[in-house]
């Protein structure tokens, strides 16, 4: 799991915080970007869809919402379909429902092509979403273990403390798998990428932003930003138990699930007060809470480094 982080203040985008890019997962993912020439010759998408799930690949596919949800306005955006039922003839999908929790959702045949087929015309050259260049790509695990590795997690925490301008797992290629890499000659200067803890900067920056522009906060920032601290805590414990480093580890842990605790309780208040409508009101308070979760996180990460280098 790798934290990175997005944005440009002249086109007012939401800072994106996530997690690792499947480019990244190539010792344990097969994956395959369907060109936009090749979607566009699909006859069938039922068919296509039940053919690459039956041969085990989940896609990641960019769908008019909008058509899925009854909304006014156009809306594409990505899904991860990965089954079907026959008998309810009906895809299922992973992606945001209505309130913006991440879940498990099901859609007809008829009504999921045909908003396959209108985010196809929306992204086309021209079109109001035309930065989508490729609009599936299909993944599918390599059937091979994968025995955890200490030195490559010893690795990763060194990375997320170099905090690196970019992710060099892309091979330059584009900032995202579905468009082509921003030409820098274009983008303003505080446009950048980022991972590691340096993410905190950016998201501090970005919060900035919203408090000046008057803008709501969206929980799912802190959302992700939690789920990444839980995941450490997730991976601390495996190595703990069954790398017999538990007495080592043991301080670390629990600082990093206090960390956990604290963005867990700050998302809720988040979540809350979008609900109430007053999700643009307490945008210092939050930021200072990111600071702190900032300067520990720092401290905790220094000493995990710390304990690994020994082993």
């Amino acid at each position: 799991m790798q934290l990175y982080a997005m944005g440009a203040s002249s086109d007012e985008q939401t800072l994106y915080i996530d997690f690792l890019d499947s480019w990244s997962c190539a010792d344990v993912l097969d994956v395959r970007v369907v060109e936009r020439s090749e979607a566009e010759r699909i006859e069938s998408f039922v068919d296509f869809a039940k053919d690459f799930l039956n041969e085990g690949f989940s896609c990641v596919i960019w769908v008019d919402e909008s058509h899925l949800r009854s909304w006014s306005e156009p809306f594409v955006h990505d899904l991860l379909l990965h089954g079907y039922d026959d008998r309810t003839r009906e895809f299922d999908v992973l992606g945001f429902d209505g309130d913006r929790v991440f879940t498990r959702l099901r859609w007809g045949y008829e009504e999921f092509s045909e908003a396959f087929a209108r985010g196809l015309r929306l992204s086309a050259p021209g079109g109001p979403f035309e930065y989508i260049h490729h609009p599936m790509r299909l993944m599918r695990a390599k059937g091979q273990s994968h025995e955890f590795s200490l030195p490559v997690f010893r690795g990763q925490v060194c990375d997320f403390l170099g905090g690196p301008s970019a992710d060099p797992t892309r091979d330059g290629r584009s900032n995202w798998w579905w468009t082509f890499h921003p030409d820098p000659e274009k983008l303003p200067d505080d446009f950048s990428t980022v991972t590691g803890v340096a993410v905190y900067e950016r998201f501090l920056y970005q919060l900035g932003e919203l408090h000046r522009k008057g803008r709501e906060v969206d929980y799912r920032l802190f959302h992700l930003l939690w789920e990444h601290k839980a995941g450490m805590v997730k991976r601390l414990e495996y190595v703990s138990e069954n790398l017999g480093m538990g007495k080592y580890l043991q301080d670390v842990t629990a600082g990093y699930r206090m960390l956990t605790s604290d963005l867990f309780r700050l998302r809720m208040n988040v979540l809350a007060e979008m609900r109430r409508g007053r999700a643009d009101g307490n945008i210092p308070e939050h930021a200072d809470a990111v600071r702190r979760v900032w300067q520990r996180e720092e401290s905790v990460a220094e000493k995990l480094h710390a304990v690994l280098r020994v082993f």
